[in-house]
């Protein structure tokens, strides 16, 4: 831990585009405005979680490590990100709407992350004898947030020239790159890996969308309680 840089790591953790907290968790914007507006109501509550949250923000930037290493987004933030959604009032439409589409461009951000692994960016810039994604945190070319999507790529199209079978049997053999490891060529879903037990990954996938289509049945059923 130390003071230096406190100042910078603060506010990585919250505006920088490797690490902030507003990019990686949209809504928290939305939770901020709807706090200022409910504090008159809700003085106590609002006091106790900006409290709880600049503690764990302040902890984590005094730390040299603030960005949380080989993560995505802002890590050690993470325990505090649901605390914040307890102001937003659904039952307003229009502030649904706003969190809805908050909501939506998070998880566009996080995407990749469903079907390949993020590590494998720094992996690259290993290769590539760069420093480590973590210490482009302020930089927008270099950062996560804008390289994801081609790091996602480049992972799931070696991942549809892989064969998951010789890979498995070729498993512990030294790779020639770091980005090139096993690991890193595969899509990183359950059924993906169905080949390996001789079974067809249609039956997998068809297995997954059952189980999507049941869990959105559940919570339409919830919701109409």
């Amino acid at each position: 831990f130390s003071v230096q840089n406190f100042h910078i790591n603060v506010l990585g953790n919250i505006f920088s585009p490797g690490r902030g907290i507003i990019f990686y968790a949209p809504p928290v914007i939305l939770s901020l405005y709807m706090m200022y507006k409910r504090f008159s109501n809700l003085k106590c509550e609002v006091l106790v979680i900006i409290f709880i949250s600049l503690y764990y923000l302040f902890l984590h930037s005094f730390w040299i490590h603030w960005h949380g290493g080989n993560s995505w987004g802002p890590r050690l933030l993470l325990p505090i990100i649901p605390l914040f959604y307890i102001f937003i009032d659904l039952k307003h439409i229009k502030i649904k709407r706003i969190f809805i589409l908050m909501t939506i461009i998070g998880f566009i951000i996080s995407m990749p992350n469903l079907y390949s692994y993020y590590e494998r960016y720094n992996a690259e810039l290993v290769d590539k004898k760069l420093k480590a994604e973590w210490d482009y945190a302020w930089s927008f070319k270099n950062s996560l947030l804008t390289n994801i999507w081609g790091t996602s790529y480049r992972q799931v199209n070696d991942a549809l020239n892989t064969d998951v079978v010789n890979l498995v049997k070729n498993a512990g053999e030294p790779a020639n790159k770091t980005s090139e490891s096993e690991i890193l060529k595969i899509i990183p879903i359950w059924w993906w890996m169905l080949p390996v037990v001789g079974i067809n990954r249609l039956i997998g996938i068809f297995g997954a969308l059952v189980m999507v289509y049941i869990g959105f049945f559940i919570l339409y059923k919830t919701s109409k309680e």
